[in-house]
């Protein structure tokens, strides 16, 4: 069994007491977020093959307005499902979902890139898989009325980040190149074609 691990790094703006990404991430009063995760598949052949459909996930978050960096020992990636866009349509999602951290403090993360189904249409994938839609919930329990419970923003990753995130691929768990190499492309193959199933196929839609 052979598993990958890689990291990607995402930057943006996070409004307190917003509930919609879209809205948080255009509010005047939003506040500047960093997110560091880290995404590690053990079985990357059981993954690209279907039998299992969740990574395991770890964040680190700093959002200074709240005290800092938040942090998980656990959280889990999907990496293509289907749901619901913003309008209602048939749509596929990456999800980043975690439990953060920070002393006392606790947050829900529930996350996602949406990525259209609609045919052809090639020239969303950038944005598509680069912007991450973010909700918080802070569940600390006490009973703070004034503290601000519900939050939400968008993360982005640049150039820059993405071609640094490729170089954090490191397949583990064999010592036979040939296997780490297999896994590393295999799980290459397996983003690309669902991408293009996704941006080149009007049948995508339907499934």
């Amino acid at each position: 069994m052979t598993g990958l691990r890689f990291r990607e790094t995402m930057t943006g703006r996070i409004a307190l007491r917003a509930r919609d990404p879209v809205d948080g991430y255009g509010r005047v009063d939003g506040y500047a977020a960093v997110m560091h995760i880290t995404i590690e598949i053990p079985d990357v052949a059981a993954f690209t093959a279907g039998r299992v459909d969740a990574a395991r996930l770890r964040a680190d978050v700093l959002i200074p307005v709240l005290g800092g960096r938040f942090q998980t020992s656990g959280g889990e990636f999907v990496c293509f499902r289907s749901g619901e866009g913003p309008d209602g349509t048939p749509v596929q999602q990456m999800i980043y979902t975690a439990t953060l951290t920070n002393d006392d403090r606790v947050l829900e993360m529930s996350a996602r890139k949406v990525l259209e189904p609609r045919g052809w249409r090639i020239w969303r994938v950038w944005p598509d898989t680069t912007t991450l839609l973010v909700t918080l919930v802070d569940v600390t329990p006490d009973d703070d009325k004034e503290r601000p419970r519900h939050l939400a923003g968008m993360l982005f990753i640049t150039v820059r980040g993405f071609a640094r995130q490729l170089t954090t691929m490191r397949p583990y768990g064999s010592r036979r190149w040939s296997e780490k190499l297999g896994a590393l492309f295999g799980y290459l193959s397996f983003f690309a074609g669902r991408l293009i199933r996704i941006y080149l196929s009007r049948r995508m839609a339907a499934e």
